[in-house]
């Protein structure tokens, strides 16, 4: 997914150069975006708050069967927590650590939302790399 200050103005970007479609979210979600392309789920946009001290970014997040238990695998293995486990929604859990190299990434615990139903073709991820 994508934090970005500006959602209106990213939604309209992603939508002429890759023909995206947007389920947006209610305002208790911060109007989160799910990304569609062919009507599947590609990608997710979300509102990054005004004193977030990250940078306006892509991240990846792994599929895991126990959030809360990588998390704590990841601080023994010399990893931080950024963004400690927590519910989203009826759609997931999710974590957001750092590696002991400062490289991002996710954690996603998936329940009513899956991720990405479509992947490596145009217009969809294609490529991960730190």
């Amino acid at each position: 997914d994508l934090t970005t200050p500006d959602l209106e103005r990213t939604r309209a970007f992603y939508s002429a150069l890759f023909g995206w479609t947007y389920l947006i979210g209610p305002e208790e979600s911060g109007f989160y975006s799910m990304c569609q392309l062919n009507g599947r789920m590609v990608a997710g946009i979300g509102l990054k708050p005004k004193d977030a001290p990250y940078p306006t970014a892509w991240s990846v997040y792994f599929e895991a069967d126990d959030v809360d238990a990588f998390v704590q695998r990841a601080e023994k293995l010399g990893g931080k927590v950024a963004i400690a486990p927590m519910d989203v929604f009826d759609a997931g859990r999710l974590a957001f650590c750092t590696d002991p190299t400062g490289a991002s990434f996710g954690l996603w615990q998936s329940r009513g939302h899956k991720g990405a139903q479509l992947v490596g073709e145009p217009g969809t991820m294609a490529w991960h790399e730190v």
